[in-house]
C-alpha cells in the first residue's frame, strides 16, 4: 500500500473485501491524471507485493481505469458506512447508440440514487478500453459506478424501492 501512496498523482487509496465474497479484495486508487494511472497500473502488474500474493490468487486481476463524473471519490467513500461498486458489462458488439442508450437509462437510476435517503456520494463512468466479462470471457464495454451509503441498512432499503427494482 505504501508503494501506491508514494506514487506521484495518487490522491487516495482504499481497499476492502467484498461483502458477498470475502475472497475478493477490491482496491481503489484515486489518481489525478492518466499518467498517474499508468504508473499505478505498472505497480499493480509488477510490484513485489503483488508477486508475493500470486500463490494465493486465482490468477485474475481485473483492473478498471475510469474517469468518473465526480472528482475524488475516495475522499468521501472512505468515510461511508457501506460502499457499493457496480460493474455493468454490455453485450459484445454494443454499438455507439447502445452505449448512449445505456448511459441515458443509467442516468435515471443515478438520479434516484442521488435523491435517496442515506446516499453520500455517487459517481460513474466508462472503463477506458475493453473489459473481459467474467461470465462469457469475452471483451466488452464496461460501465462502473461507485455509491457511498451512510450504512448497509440504507443501501438495502434503497434496493427495495421502485426506482431500483423497475
Amino acid at each position: 500500500m505504501n508503494t501506491y501512496k508514494k506514487s506521484p498523482g495518487v490522491l487516495g487509496i482504499s481497499y476492502a473485501p467484498e461483502s458477498g465474497d470475502k475472497h475478493t479484495i477490491d482496491l481503489f486508487v484515486d489518481v489525478d491524471n492518466s499518467s498517474a494511472g499508468k504508473e499505478v497500473e505498472k505497480i499493480i502488474t509488477s510490484s513485489d507485493a503483488v508477486k508475493s500474493l500470486r500463490h494465493i490468487q486465482d490468477g485474475t486481476i481485473r483492473q478498471y481505469i475510469v474517469p468518473f463524473d465526480q472528482p475524488q471519490p475516495l475522499r468521501t467513500l472512505n468515510t461511508a458506512g457501506d460502499t457499493e461498486l457496480a460493474i455493468f458489462y454490455l453485450l459484445p458488439g454494443a454499438s455507439p447508440q447502445n452505449l448512449t442508450d445505456f448511459e441515458s437509462a443509467f442516468g435515471t437510476l443515478k438520479s434516484a440514487v442521488e435523491s435517496a435517503s442515506g446516499e453520500l456520494y455517487a459517481t460513474s463512468g466508462w472503463h477506458q478500453g475493453k473489459a473481459v466479462n467474467p461470465t462469457i470471457r469475452v471483451d466488452v464495454s464496461a460501465y462502473v459506478a461507485l455509491v457511498g451509503w451512510d450504512s448497509l441498512a440504507t443501501h438495502q432499503t434503497f434496493q427495495t424501492t421502485d426506482a431500483f427494482v423497475l
